[in-house]
C-alpha cells in the first residue's frame, strides 16, 4: 500500500470515528419514549429557548400526553409545553389551544402562547381566534389591527424551534 493510500485510509478512519461519536452524542439527546421526553422536559435546567427540546425530539407521539398536561394550570413550564404543541404542528391540538386562548380564567400569557401555537399550526385558524378574542383585553394582541400586524406578531411571539435546533441543543 502506498504512503498516499495509508494517509487516506488513516484520515477516513479518523473521520468515521468522529462522525460515529458525533452521531451517538446527538442520538443520546433524543428521549426514547414520550414519557421519558416529558420527564426530561420537567427535570432539565437549560436556557429558556431550549426548555421544549425533549418534547420536540420525541415528536408527535408526545402530543396526547401534552394535551392532558397543559389543561392543568399548575403544570411546570406550561407555556413551553404549549409552544411545543405549536412546533409539533398537529391540527388535532387546535381545539384545545382555542379553548386555552379563549378562556378568560387563564393567565394572559398562557392565552397569548396558545394563540401563537395555533398560528404556528394553522396560520388562518390562529388569525381567526385572535380576532375573536381581540376585545378581551389581551395585551399581547392589543396592537393587531390587520392581517399584516398579525403576521408581525406571530414572527416575534411564536416560540419556534426546529428539530435540528433541539437536536443540536442550539441556544440563541
Amino acid at each position: 500500500m502506498s504512503k498516499k493510500a495509508k494517509v487516506g485510509l488513516a484520515i477516513s478512519v479518523v473521520l468515521l470515528a468522529l462522525v460515529t461519536w458525533f452521531g451517538v452524542a446527538l442520538y443520546s439527546n433524543i428521549p426514547q419514549s414520550p414519557v421519558l421526553g416529558l420527564e426530561s422536559f420537567y427535570e432539565r435546567e437549560v436556557a429558556e429557548d431550549q426548555i421544549m427540546d425533549p418534547l420536540i425530539l420525541v415528536g408527535p407521539e408526545v402530543i396526547p400526553l401534552l394535551e392532558k398536561e397543559v389543561i392543568n394550570p399548575g403544570m411546570t413550564n406550561r407555556r413551553y409545553a404549549i409552544g411545543a404543541l405549536g412546533n409539533l404542528g398537529s391540527k388535532a391540538s387546535l381545539p384545545l389551544l382555542e379553548k386555552l386562548a379563549s378562556a378568560k380564567s387563564e393567565i394572559n400569557y398562557i392565552r397569548c402562547d396558545a394563540l401563537a401555537a395555533m398560528g404556528m399550526i394553522d396560520y388562518q385558524e390562529g388569525l381567526r381566534v385572535t380576532k375573536s378574542v381581540k376585545g378581551d383585553g389581551l395585551q399581547c394582541i392589543a396592537e393587531i389591527a390587520s392581517d399584516s400586524d398579525y403576521a408581525k406578531w406571530m414572527k416575534s411571539n411564536a416560540l419556534r424551534r426546529t428539530y435540528f435546533q433541539a437536536l443540536l441543543g442550539r441556544h440563541s
